[in-house]
């Protein structure tokens, strides 16, 4: 039996047929589904006492997922605490001034001084009229000379001393105190500040994706102990050449296709374009793709059921837009 030819007309429209099919499908871009993913660290550093969250395990934000051994900053904050208790209690003494019973003591220490003064100027005046009857000698004079000068001291003295009570103590005294006080308060929140931090909280919901640390082990700032991934609102970046890059606006719905649900489309929406072109990144499959110049396009989707997963390959379906006339 000789084979069927067909007529090179009928050829020809089978390609054109074919050409169209393919001309009028919607353009499909190659992307891999990735999600928001934070390695929660501690914040104080010392011994890991319970990690009560696994691989798996759905957080919340505030959700416990670390202890750091609080004891040591238990201590440092009562320590702080007492410190701070007695340079209050300074600024308290300072501020009030000084007792009145040192105050009036030292008025009683200014009157003696003034009668002791009295006297002495008194005794003066007679060892003169002593001298004059040469009674007394010149020495004599002189002694009590010196010692009406030792009582005049004592009054000045005296004086100054009730002067200083009565007034209180010194505005810098005052002031250094009260500073202390401040920094110390200020010392005793960061202290605080520390204690609360000794618990280790998520920052976000979703699922714990890792264990980076074990219990027993000495955590450090920034050294993380778990990482925690928001695995329901997930993302895929595909990359569109300048032409094609007409074809799809911000805020356009897109469908996002995997292997694994075939048929089934995921509603995926377009929440950024790039503003600048960059050569295709490394992950594209051809070399001659990858030295083009692109524009990314990131497209936000949605699994809450929690069928998408990081890491797998994505198709997003780009409506194809009518051409101007």
């Amino acid at each position: 039996m000789k084979p069927r030819l067909f007529p090179l007309w009928a050829l020809v429209l089978i390609g054109l047929a074919a050409c169209e099919g393919r001309a009028g499908r919607d353009p499909v871009y190659s992307g891999t589904v990735e999600a928001v993913e934070v390695n929660v660290a501690p914040e104080v550093s010392g011994k890991l006492l319970s990690r009560p969250v696994d691989q798996g395990d759905t957080v919340e934000p505030g959700t416990p997922v670390a202890t750091i051994d609080p004891e040591p900053y238990r201590l440092a904050l009562a320590e702080t605490e007492a410190a701070r208790d007695e340079a209050s209690a300074r600024l308290a003494l300072l501020t009030a001034g000084y007792r009145s019973e040192e105050v009036e003591a030292a008025a009683r220490e200014m009157d003696e001084a003034g009668a002791q003064l009295t006297q002495a100027e008194a005794r003066i005046g007679r060892i003169e009229d002593l001298v004059a009857k040469q009674i007394a000698t010149p020495d004599d004079l002189d002694l009590a000379r010196r010692d009406r000068d030792a009582a005049r001291a004592r009054l000045a003295g005296a004086k100054q001393r009730h002067a200083l009570l009565a007034r209180g103590y010194r505005r810098e005294e005052i002031a250094a105190a009260r500073a202390e006080v401040a920094r110390l308060e200020a010392l005793r929140d960061q202290r605080a500040l520390d204690l609360t931090r000794t618990t280790v909280r998520s920052p976000l919901a979703g699922t714990v994706t890792e264990k980076l640390m074990e219990v027993g082990e000495y955590a450090r700032p920034g050294s993380p102990i778990v990482a925690v991934a928001d695995l329901t609102n997930l993302y895929t970046w595909v990359y569109l050449s300048e032409v094609e890059l007409g074809g799809v606006r911000l805020g356009e719905e897109v469908a996002v296709r995997i292997d694994s649900y075939p048929g089934r489309d995921f509603r995926g929406v377009v929440v950024y374009i790039s503003t600048q072109a960059q050569f295709t990144p490394k992950n594209v499959q051809t070399v001659e793709d990858r030295v083009q110049l692109v524009f990314g396009v990131k497209v936000a989707v949605k699994s809450p059921a929690g069928e998408l997963k990081v890491g797998i390959p994505a198709d997003v379906v780009l409506a194809r837009r009518p051409s101007s006339p």
